[in-house]
């Protein structure tokens, strides 16, 4: 019985090859086209219950709140050129991503600590843990305390005594290192100049600009249009500050990073391997036909 099917499969393909080459090619055509039509759906939420109470819980809070996704440009200073060459770069590229419809807000600048100590300062303490309270109280024994106001009045006698002013306004016992380690902990090892005013490397190589989109990172239709537009965004400003250089100067390589650059190229990745594999296996069983009957009429 088997043999006798395989006979007349071998048979039907040698009667009607053009029509069963002309078939599958018509097929895979199709495979193809609907290769391009998929969507990829990175969102985790749908892949749980969707009548779930809690789930629906949160996802009102994120439609109401918003994303917590973030795009980031990274602008790597190119070697052997100084960070602050580029400052007016990173302020025109910022500029440029905060003005688009698709970004709610951009940082690239630190925010001044003066603008909000006020807030902060009386609850400051909470943020501590206990080996952290103890250094505090280290700071506020009476020879430490002498020890601060001598470097006070030291600061105050210098040039820079006018910008000491507010500092020891408001940390008049030099409690600031260890606030600084603190924060330094808190944020992951990311080591920021926070002299330099930007989100700038500690070791000057580069600037970060951080965006906060008005969709989340799963709308992918959304997120090749926001790198589409990033890119045109970051060339209009290589290409400005270029113009306006009085010299010639080596520009900057400008990168996208975040959920948006994942969850795009995710999705590339995945109708790419779907359009290889539909065409792999197209012309691998012409090769099979081809290997097992030797001649090309066999396909033809």
């Amino acid at each position: 019985m088997a043999e006798r099917f395989a006979t007349w499969i071998a048979e039907l393909a040698l009667r009607r090859s053009r029509a069963i080459l002309w078939t599958a090619a018509i097929l895979a055509v199709a495979a193809l086209a609907g290769a391009t039509l998929l969507r990829f759906d990175p969102d985790i939420l749908n892949l749980v219950p969707q009548h779930n109470r809690e789930v629906n819980d949160f996802r009102k809070v994120l439609s109401e709140i918003g994303t917590i996704d973030y795009h980031v440009a990274v602008v790597r200073v190119p070697p052997g050129r100084q960070a602050g060459e580029y400052e007016e770069l990173i302020d025109a590229l910022g500029e440029g991503l905060a003005a688009s419809d698709r970004i709610e807000s951009a940082t690239w600048r630190l925010p001044d600590p003066i603008d909000f100590l006020d807030e902060l300062l009386p609850v400051a303490l909470l943020f501590l843990d206990p080996a952290e309270l103890e250094s505090v109280a280290a700071k506020l024994g009476d020879d430490a305390i002498r020890e601060s106001a001598a470097r006070n009045k030291a600061l105050l006698q210098t040039p820079q005594s006018g910008a000491m002013e507010n500092v020891i306004r408001y940390d008049p016992f030099n409690l600031l290192p260890i606030y600084l380690e603190r924060f330094q902990r808190a944020g992951g090892g990311l080591r920021i100049d926070t002299a330099s005013g930007f989100y700038l490397s500690e070791d000057q190589t580069t600037y970060l600009v951080l965006t906060k989109p008005v969709r989340p990172a799963q709308d992918v239709p959304f997120g090749r249009e926001l790198m589409s537009e990033s890119a045109r965004i970051a060339k209009e400003a290589l290409d400005s500050f270029a113009a306006e250089s009085t010299e010639p100067i080596e520009l900057p390589r400008i990168e996208f990073t975040g959920g948006y650059a994942i969850s795009t190229a995710d999705a590339d990745l995945i109708q790419k391997d779907v359009v290889s594999n539909i065409l792999f296996s197209f012309f691998g069983v012409l090769a099979l036909f081809l290997y097992g009957f030797r001649r090309l009429a066999a396909i033809g």
